[in-house]
Formats: structure tokens, sequence, C-alpha cells
């Protein structure tokens, strides 16, 4: 190998190393940031992380701020730049050109998973939602459902999970929009989401997909779902009336640690390593949710667990990426040997320093919440000024009052966020 050559190699390698430190650096300000309510000192703080290699992470990051910060028509254009840097939802090839992976798994552009693809869309649809543009939430619903075809032809469903809330939310839109055949899908396909998951199907789910196979005369499959669900009769949807739906962002999502093994070779002195990511996740400060409105208590339920999805996705990729660290350190040897033979001294640094890149990819999507939360209710047209009452898990009560009255009209459907850390 010439010594240029090299240089290039060992370039690249000091990029890469600094580059990745700095990256966690700027997440972790974030983090404290979010932790300290200074949601404005977080968006600052963002802008550091803007670079090719993690431009669909910054846009992703800024996008999630900007909503938290009430921002919502910047932070639609923020999700909708992520859309086209991520381009269509699709699986992540894992295993493209050896260019991309051969010094480090992190040598490569940030590309999300689907379940991430799929937050992106879902935190889209609330957006539009909340600026009460039903049609473009429609929109995001049917490329949900475009998408996941495109995952998983036959049964349209994502690999490891994050598409039970996204197809449950589908189903709030579409039956807001009047259309119950594409709510009634979205339903069925959330709840057998769930089970398939084995996460528990939400009740007002349960109540949904019952009232749409009333609405549609589709009587035999309602017993059977009424069975399943233990349920033997449901309240009829009032004339007249209006919807309120309430999502908790509850914590903040896992991160992605490392966990490698080292070794050295007693003869050669050669160095090896393999890194693998492992999920750490930062708990749901929530143990129960609850809505108050008009004299009532609607009990909120868990809807989806970011922690759970991205704990599925890592656990499906360790074979491969065990795989390519090896493939790596295999190449590594070589290299080393060869460029040894040339300058002792210059072979010791390559190894050194291909041993010190090489890490596991930890780059993941930390200003998503840990758990969704959501309470949906039924209210006759006016005005309303919500609270939220949640039971922390560290003990303790939290009331929220959500910062603006709300509007029901009827037959409309109006959507509101919170966030809870």
């Amino acid at each position: 190998m010439a010594v240029g050559r090299l240089a290039q190699v060992l370039l690249i390698g000091v990029v890469l190393l600094l580059g990745g430190c700095a990256g966690h650096q700027v997440q972790d300000r974030i983090d404290d940031r979010l932790r300290a309510g200074d949601t404005s000192g977080a968006l600052e703080v963002v802008e550091r992380l803007d670079s090719r290699r993690n431009q669909a992470l910054y846009l992703l990051n800024r996008g999630m701020l900007l909503r938290m910060d009430g921002q919502l028509d910047a932070s639609v254009e923020a999700f909708e730049d992520a859309k086209r840097q991520l381009g269509a939802l699709e699986p992540i090839s894992i295993s493209e050109t050896v260019a991309d992976w051969a010094l480090a798994e992190t040598a490569g552009q940030y590309d999300s998973n689907v379940h991430e693809r799929l937050f992106l869309h879902v935190t889209q649809m609330l957006n539009f939602l909340e600026l009460g543009d039903l049609h473009a939430a429609r929109v995001e619903a049917l490329q949900i459902d475009l998408g996941l075809r495109r995952v998983d032809p036959s049964g349209g469903a994502a690999p490891h999970g994050g598409d039970a809330f996204a197809r449950y939310l589908s189903g709030i839109v579409f039956e807001a929009s009047g259309d119950r055949s594409d709510a009634l899908i979205a339903y069925r396909r959330a709840a057998q989401r769930y089970e398939a998951l084995e996460a528990p199907v939400p009740r007002d789910l349960q109540v949904s997909l019952l009232h749409m196979l009333d609405a549609l005369d589709q009587t035999e499959e309602r017993e059977r779902w009424a069975e399943r669900f233990g349920i033997e009769a449901v309240r009829a949807r009032g004339e007249g009336t209006g919807q309120l739906v309430v999502v908790v962002h509850s914590g903040l999502g896992p991160r992605l640690g490392e966990s490698s093994v080292a070794a050295q070779d007693p003869r050669s002195g050669q160095l090896y390593r393999v890194s693998l990511p492992a999920v750490r996740g930062r708990g749901d400060p929530s143990a129960a949710v609850t809505l108050a409105v008009a004299e009532r208590a609607v009990e909120g339920e868990r809807v989806e667990s970011v922690h759970h999805a991205l704990e599925r996705w890592v656990g499906a990729q360790i074979p491969l990426l065990t795989a390519r660290a090896v493939s790596r350190n295999v190449v590594r040897h070589q290299v080393t040997g060869q460029v040894r033979d040339e300058s002792r001294g210059l072979g010791a640094l390559l190894n050194v320093l291909g041993f010190l890149v090489d890490s596991a990819d930890t780059r993941t999507w930390r200003t998503l919440p840990d758990s969704l939360w959501m309470s949906r209710a039924e209210l006759a047209p006016g005005t309303y000024e919500p609270k939220l009452h949640i039971r922390r898990r560290a003990g303790g009560e939290q009331t929220i009052q959500l910062q603006e009255p709300v509007e029901i009209l009827e037959g409309g459907l109006t959507v509101r966020s919170v966030f809870v850390r």
C-alpha cells in the first residue's frame, strides 16, 4: 500500500473518530436542555448536528424540537425535508458496498430504519391534525399504507413494530374523513398488529373497530372480534358530537450504546475488536394518564413503545452486524500486515487507529418519546379546557392544563399533543 493511500485511510479514520464523538456530545446536550425544559436551547444546540453524514438525523431531531416548541409549520417543513432526504419508506439495506462499511459502521450517511420512518409519518400526521388540516393528515395515512405495502407486500406489516399505532391513528383520520371502509381496514390491521407484537389492544381501538363493523354491516366478523375482545355491546356514537384526541409523548426515546469485545494476538500484536449496538432505554416516566374534560375522566392508554421497536430492530441486525465486524477485522489484519512489511511503525499506527475507529453505529432519533399515550373523548360541540392528570412512576401526580382552550365541532376531530419528561 502506498504511503499516500495509507495517509488517506488514517485521515478518514481520524475524521470518523472525532465526528462520532462530536455527534454524541451534541445529542447529550440536547437531552440536557430537554430535561431542563429548555426547548429553545435544544433547538440552538441541534444546529451543530447538521452535517452531510447526519443530515437526515439533524432534520428528524430539528422537526421534533420545533414541534415541542409549538412551531408546527416549521416542524412540518423540517419533516418534509427529512422525507426527501430519506426517500420512500422501505427496509434499510445494511449489505451495501464495501466502501460504505469497510472502515466502520459509522462511515456512511445516517439512514432511518422502518420504525423511525413510520414515526416520522405519524408525527407529521399529528402536526397536520393539530393544524386542523385533515386532508394533509389523510395523505400521511395513505403514505403509511403504501409504504407498509412496499415493506411487506403480502401483509403490509413492519418487520419490527412501529406500525400498530400508525394504523390506529390512520383509522381515526379515515373515520373523521368519512372513509369508513379505509377506517375499518386500518383499525383491523392495527388490532392484528398489536396482537402480533404481544401488546395490549387499546380499548378505544377495540370499540372503534366494532363501530366500523357495525356501520358496514359486517356481522360475522363483528361477532368474532367481540368475542375476542370480551365485549358484549358498545355504546353507539353520539349524534352531533365531535372527537377530542390527546396524545402524550412520554419520556425521551432510547439511546444506543455500544457493547465491545476486544482481543490481541500475542504473536503479531494485532488488535481485534467487535463492537455492536446495545439499546439503553431511558424509561417511560408515566404510569397512568387521565384526561379530565367536561366533568368526565377518560383513561389514557399506552399505544406505542419506541423502546420495544428499537430493541426488536437491533436484535434482528446483530447477526449481520457481527459478521461485518469480523470481516473488517480480517481486512484490517491483511492490510496491516502488508503495511508492516514496509514500515513497522506505520503498520502499528494503522492497526491502533482501525481498532479505535471500528465502533458500532449508535446514531438514532433520540428526541422521539419513550412511549405514546392516547386519550380519546366524544364531546358535544363547544369550547373546553381539558386537563391531564399523569401519575408518575417515580411517585406523585402531575396535572397539565392544555395551553389553549379546545373547540369541538360537530363531526370534527380535534387533536392536541403534550410532552412529558
